[in-house]
Parts: structure tokens; sequence; C-alpha cells
């Protein structure tokens, strides 16, 4: 389920992935509910030796405010075993141009560093014109228990694109989760903005 609103400085979307069959990530025990066809796709058609990353953003874009990355649900009573993941990013002005996003969960390996959890990912959600000042939207992972109630360390990573007409990609950029970012009535409990999710 997917909805949008705001006025022409701000347009919220929100995406939400339902458990519907379970699946096994194959990664410290972790059991994701509900894979995303679009990143089976994309695993599909990864190849060996993948184009050049697009250009970064400016200075404009990349150190905007409205630029960030949060985990703004996790495990709650109203929201049981779910990572919600909420970013933001400035448009650049030009309402033919497109903004999208790609939110991926990532857990914490044994050292410490983090990788990208096995059918994870939303895909890309085109968010609508870059003519607006700023865009936000959201996507939520399910999660069923783990075995002998392993506890697991969790964040999203967020790949922001500014893309033209034509679809080409003009700039991109990723984030992983911090704190500290206004989710308003999107977060649970309202305004919830963290770094990381535990969940066992």
């Amino acid at each position: 389920m997917q909805a949008g609103g705001g006025s022409v400085d701000s347009v919220v979307g929100r995406a939400r992935s339902v458990a519907r069959a379970a699946v096994a990530a194959g990664v410290a025990g972790i059991l994701v509910a509900g894979a995303s066809p679009a990143w089976t796709s994309e695993a599909r058609a990864a190849s060996p030796h993948p184009p050049p990353a697009p250009p970064a953003p400016p200075a404009r874009l990349a150190l905007s405010s409205d630029l960030w990355a949060t985990v703004d649900v996790c495990n709650t009573p109203a929201h049981p075993r779910i990572l919600g993941i909420r970013a933001s990013m400035p448009g650049t002005g030009h309402r033919r141009e497109r903004l999208a996003m790609r939110f991926q969960a990532q857990f914490q390996q044994a050292d410490g560093t983090w990788a990208d959890l096995p059918a994870a990912s939303s895909g890309f959600r085109v968010l609508g014109s870059a003519g607006f000042k700023v865009r936000e939207s959201g996507w939520n992972f399910n999660f069923l228990p783990t075995p002998g109630g392993q506890r697991s360390m969790l964040r999203g990573l967020v790949v922001f694109q500014w893309r033209r007409h034509n679809g080409h990609v003009r700039y991109q950029t990723q984030l992983a989760t911090t704190a500290g970012h206004p989710t308003g009535a999107q977060g649970d409990p309202p305004n919830y903005s963290a770094d990381i999710c535990a969940l066992s």
C-alpha cells in the first residue's frame, strides 16, 4: 500500500512490505517475510562488469539538511517484528526530472561490518517530480523470529537517484540510517528516529 500527500514544498509517500510468505535469508539466522520481485530481478541481471556508477550530487544536494535516512519503526506493539526505514531527499527544482529511492535492509556481521540482507530490498521507487523542494518516502520490512531467539542488529541503506526526464540517472548517492531526523506521524512512536534496530 502506498499513499502520498502534501503541499508544493513537501510530498510524503510511504510503502509497506506485507508478510505473505516466509523466505529464509540464509544470513545470521534472519528470516525475512515477503521477498521482493524487484530485488530478485535486479540480482539476476547483475553483471560481472557493471557500468560505472552515476556521478555524486553537487554540494547543494549532497549537503542539504533534507537528505537523510533513518529507522522510524523498530518492533513496536503496533508494528511487531518490523524494521521501518524512512528517507528524505531534496529536489533539483526541475519539474520534468524525477526522484527515486531504493531501501535496503542490512545486518551487522560478527566483525562489526554491515552487509546487505538477501531478499530485503524495495527496488527503486520513483517518487515523482524533482520540482518539489523535498520528497519523503519509506519502506517496511517484516521479519520472522530467528531460531533460538538469536539477536540481530539491523539498519537501512538508502540509495538516492536524481533522474533526467528520459530516465537517465543524473546523480546518485547512498546513506546509511542515522538518528535525529523528523519522522513525524510516520514514526512509531511519532518522531521516532534511530540508526539501528535490534531484533531477535
